[in-house]
C-alpha cells in the first residue's frame, strides 16, 4: 500500500508536468491572463504543462525523495535494523567530528571547515544552520541507546557487541555535540529526549507504565 501510495504520488507530479498543446491549456481555468500575456508580448503560444509553477513542482518532488529513499531502504532491509540505526549513528557521529573541527578552527570567519559560506555559529557539522544539526543529533541519540539496549541483558543478546560499543561512543559523541551545538532548541530537547531514550534499557522495569507517558509528553 505504502509503494503504490508513492508510485501514485509521483505519478500525479509527473502528469502534471507533461506539457500540453495550446488549444488544451488555454481552456483550462486561470490560463486567459498567461495565454493574454504572451498575444501582447508578440509570442507564439507555447506548449505548457498542466502545473502553472512547474519549478514548485519538481521542488516537491525533489523534497520527497528523502523519505521515499527511506521508506525503499526499510523495506529492503527488514531483518537489518542495527545496520540502518549503526548507520545513522554514524553520521551523526561524523557531523560532530567536523563540528569539533569547525569549533577548533575558530569559527566561520577564520576555520576552512565550514561547508557553507553563510552559516550559524557552532558547531553545525554538514549543515548550514545549528538546529538541523541539532535535530540530527536528537533523531540518532535514541538509536544510539537501541544499538546498546539490543545487547543489553535484558535484549536481544547478553555479549556486549561492537554494535553496543558504537552505541556507547555514538552517546558520548551525541552528548558533546549537542554542548558544541550551540543550538538553544537542541539543548532544552535533548533532556527528555534522553529520558526516554533510557526507556529502551528498562525494559524489564515494573515503573515503565508510569514512566512511558510521561517521557512521551515530555
Amino acid at each position: 500500500l505504502l509503494l503504490g501510495l508513492l508510485a501514485a504520488w509521483f505519478a500525479l507530479v509527473l502528469i502534471q508536468l507533461v506539457p500540453l498543446p495550446p488549444g488544451i491549456w488555454t481552456q483550462l481555468p486561470g490560463r486567459e491572463s498567461l495565454a493574454e500575456g504572451y498575444r501582447e508580448l508578440g509570442y507564439a503560444l507555447p506548449w505548457l504543462p498542466f502545473a502553472m509553477a512547474p519549478y514548485d513542482l519538481l521542488r516537491a518532488l525533489v523534497a520527497l525523495l528523502p523519505p521515499a529513499a527511506v521508506l525503499l531502504m526499510m523495506l529492503r532491509l527488514q531483518q537489518n535494523e542495527a545496520g540502518i540505526a549503526g548507520a545513522i549513528v554514524i553520521a551523526a557521529m561524523a557531523g560532530v567530528t567536523l563540528g569539533a573541527l569547525q569549533i577548533g578552527g575558530g569559527g566561520p570567519d577564520q576555520s576552512p571547515w565550514y561547508p557553507y559560506e553563510i552559516t550559524n555559529v557552532g558547531a553545525v557539522g554538514f549543515f548550514a544552520n545549528s538546529n538541523h544539526m541539532g535535530s540530527l543529533l536528537l533523531v540518532a541519540f535514541p538509536f544510539a541507546v537501541a544499538l546498546i539496549a539490543r545487547h543489553s541483558p535484558s535484549g536481544r543478546s547478553s555479549n556486549f557487541a561492537p554494535s553496543a560499543m558504537l552505541g556507547a561512543a555514538g552517546c558520548l559523541m551525541i552528548g558533546i555535540g549537542v554542548a558544541l551545538n550551540r543550538s538553544l532548541a537542541a539543548l532544552g530537547l535533548f533532556i527528555p529526549v534522553a529520558f526516554g531514550s533510557i526507556l529502551l534499557l528498562k525494559q524489564g522495569s515494573r515503573h515503565k507504565r508510569l514512566i512511558a507517558p510521561l517521557a512521551t509528553v515530555a
